[in-house]
């Protein structure tokens, strides 16, 4: 789901990427992304660009403003597992007991990776994601869950009209009554 614009996106088992708007049934757009399943895929903070992974050991980004055309292609040498795209547009792609981050990545092609984490203890990798606000990428594996330190993956500010991101319980309720006060008033 794009956070920026509420579009739905959902890939299939045939390659087949379809993006649904909240108030039509029918998708707004098929988009043919890969030979093969999509594994995962992920909208760019901004809702702009697209990006998926598939079992045909392809990354793929695509413009969703007007055109719907791919934009890049990356080819790799083992099937991805996950992505996500962290606030300040890094993505992370996993590879069973490896993740690859990639900067810059909606702004041209990338020539070579930002860096590579690998997990010494050979778990496979089932999710990973980027944390709101911070530095951080949850990874989740077969049997356990860890960290790590993603530099420049969080945004360091946040927006005051979004959720308290630190608040206790009396502040998020406080809010949520001057809230409600604002749309009476």
């Amino acid at each position: 789901k794009s956070t920026y614009n509420g579009i739905i996106g959902v890939g299939g088992k045939k390659g087949v990427f379809s993006l649904f708007s909240p108030n039509s049934v029918e998708p707004i757009i098929k988009i043919f992304a890969h030979n093969g399943s999509i594994n995962d895929a992920n909208f760019s903070m901004e809702g702009n660009y697209l990006t998926t992974i598939g079992s045909d050991n392809k990354m793929k980004v695509f413009d969703i403003r007007k055109t719907f055309n791919e934009l890049y292609s990356y080819s790799f040498s083992r099937e991805p597992t996950s992505l996500d795209v962290s606030q300040n547009g890094l993505v992370g792609v996993s590879f069973y007991e490896t993740l690859i981050f990639w900067k810059d990545l909606f702004k041209s092609k990338q020539s070579k990776p930002y860096f590579k984490h690998v997990n010494n203890s050979r778990n496979n990798i089932t999710d990973c994601k980027f944390c709101p606000y911070e530095e951080f990428m949850g990874i989740a594996y077969n049997n356990k869950f860890e960290n790590i330190f993603v530099p420049g993956s969080g945004s360091q500010s946040y927006d005051t009209y979004e959720a308290n991101v630190a608040g206790i319980k009396k502040q998020v309720r406080e809010n949520m009554v001057h809230q409600i006060i604002e749309k009476v008033i």
